[in-house]
């Protein structure tokens, strides 16, 4: 497994047991775990009835295929979204300078992800267990999943080859 360059694994592996209750990193095991942190979103103990704050940029990598007849496109694509939830905080200073660890989507509450504008039926592409959440000590969380996506994209050829078109994605 990866750690982080100049990380302790001792430190890690006790920042897990602090926030989880567990000692298994990458593990899907989820006994002794406090549920809440997956089914609960984090709630601001000053207002719990505002809405969790999320960041959201993407990266397209890559353009695979543009199919003419049914109009649609398939792409690569790197949502990041960054949030902050308070029950993710520990001391690095107590976990041997430890400011960051990785854990899999499916440990903590991770914003869903819909596609509105899916051209196979897929509106929910399943991210859960391919990209690591990176959490770090102040609370702050960051996913960035990799998406393999197939989009609508209407377009007007009036102008072939010279035109321009522009596809959304709807997420």
């Amino acid at each position: 497994s990866y750690f982080p360059p100049g990380e302790n694994v001792w430190s890690i592996t006790a920042v897990h047991q602090f926030l989880f209750g567990d000692t298994e990193i990458y593990s899907n095991n989820t006994r002794g775990f406090n549920t809440d942190l997956v089914d609960v979103p984090p709630i601001s103990p000053d207002k719990p009835s505002d809405p969790v704050h999320v960041e959201f940029y993407s990266y397209t990598t890559d353009l695979m295929n543009f199919e003419i007849e049914t109009q649609s496109l398939n792409l690569i694509l790197w949502p990041c979204m960054t949030w902050h939830d308070p029950r993710l905080m520990w001391n690095a200073s107590e976990f041997d300078g430890t400011n960051q660890i990785d854990v899999q989507p499916d440990r903590i509450w991770a914003p869903d992800l819909t596609l509105l504008n899916s051209a196979d039926g897929n509106i929910g592409p399943d991210t859960r267990d391919q990209t690591a959440i990176n959490i770090y000590s102040n609370g702050v969380v960051k996913w960035c999943p990799f998406l393999n996506m197939k989009i609508m994209c209407p377009m007007a050829m009036y102008y072939f080859p010279f035109d321009y078109q522009t596809c959304m994605v709807k997420l």
